[in-house]
């Protein structure tokens, strides 16, 4: 290979880097599901139970609300999930989402 050439390699792969930048290799395949916990006056939860179930598959992933109630369930395959929430002492909620990639449900 010639010194010409090498550079033109060495040009071509820079090119190549600046014009597919590092984000766009990493694609994003799964969805999220976050939100935060709080009764019908609006206060938090701290503490519920939120479990996302695939309603395809069967897979179940379970967080618990942090003190100011929030929660993450994160990396989910894209799908149907039954998304149920548990207190104690309070009414169990049932919802069903579908989730698409890169969807972040709230």
């Amino acid at each position: 290979m010639t010194l010409h050439q090498r550079w033109l390699c060495l040009i071509l792969a820079l090119s190549a880097l600046v014009l597919f930048p590092r984000s766009a290799l990493c694609q994003i395949t799964t969805a999220d599901i976050v939100g935060t916990i709080t009764d019908q006056s609006g206060g938090i939860l701290p503490g519920a139970t939120v479990t996302a179930r695939s309603v395809e598959t069967g897979a179940v992933q379970t967080t618990v609300a942090d003190t100011n109630g929030n929660f993450q369930i994160l990396r989910l395959a894209p799908g149907r999930y039954r998304v149920t929430t548990e207190l104690q002492g309070f009414k169990t909620v049932d919802n069903e989402v579908t989730l698409a990639i890169a969807d972040r449900y709230r």
